[in-house]
C-alpha cells in the first residue's frame, strides 16, 4: 500500500486541460514566469540545444493569493531551494512575512511549440515521468489592465519536491 502511494506521487501529473486544449487546437498559451524567467533574453535562450524561444508579447503582472517560495528540492550548498508558485494558503511557509498576498512576474505570450520549450527546459510536459514542477492554472493580473486577469500557466514544485520551508 505504501509503495503504492509513493509510486503514484512520481507519476506525471496530469497536465491542464486549459493547456492540453491550446497544444491539440494550435491556440497560443500564457506563460507567468518568475525569478529568472521575468528576463526576456533569459526566455528567448532557454531551448534546448541553442534553439531560440520566440515571445509573442511579455507584460509585468501578478498573481493574487499566491507568493514567490524556494521551497523546491535543490543542490546545497550551490543552490538550497528553486523558484516555483505557492499559494499563500499552503502549508510551507516563507523565512519572512510578505506585505501583500499576491507574486509579481511576467506574464508571457507563447505559441504552443515555444511553451513546450519553455516547458522542457523545466523538465515538465508530455512524454516527462517524474517532473519536479506542475502545471498550475492562475488568474493572472496584467499591471496595465489589473481588472482583466488573464488565464496562466504557472509552475509549482510537485509535492515529493516541496520541502516544508522556504531555505
Amino acid at each position: 500500500f505504501a509503495l503504492g502511494i509513493l509510486a503514484r506521487n512520481h507519476e506525471a501529473p496530469q497536465r491542464p486541460s486549459i493547456v492540453q486544449d491550446a497544444l491539440d487546437k494550435g491556440e497560443n498559451l500564457y506563460y507567468f514566469g518568475l525569478g529568472s524567467n521575468m528576463l526576456r533574453s533569459k526566455v528567448e535562450n532557454r531551448g534546448a540545444n541553442g534553439t531560440k524561444i520566440d515571445v509573442i508579447s511579455m507584460e509585468a503582472a501578478y498573481v493574487p493569493g499566491h507568493r514567490l517560495a524556494f521551497n523546491m528540492r535543490g543542490f546545497p550548498p550551490l543552490e538550497p531551494g528553486m523558484g516555483s508558485l505557492e499559494p499563500c494558503s499552503a502549508r510551507s511557509k516563507p523565512l519572512v512575512k510578505y506585505h501583500s498576498d499576491e507574486c509579481h512576474g511576467a506574464l508571457i505570450l507563447l505559441t504552443p511549440e515555444n511553451y513546450e520549450k519553455i516547458m522542457k527546459s523545466e523538465g515538465v510536459g508530455n512524454n516527462v515521468t517524474n517532473p519536479g514542477y506542475e502545471e498550475v492554472v492562475v488568474d493572472a493580473h496584467p499591471y496595465d489592465s489589473p481588472h482583466q486577469a488573464v488565464k496562466a500557466i504557472a509552475l509549482r514544485a510537485r509535492k515529493h519536491m516541496r520541502v516544508q520551508h522556504d531555505p
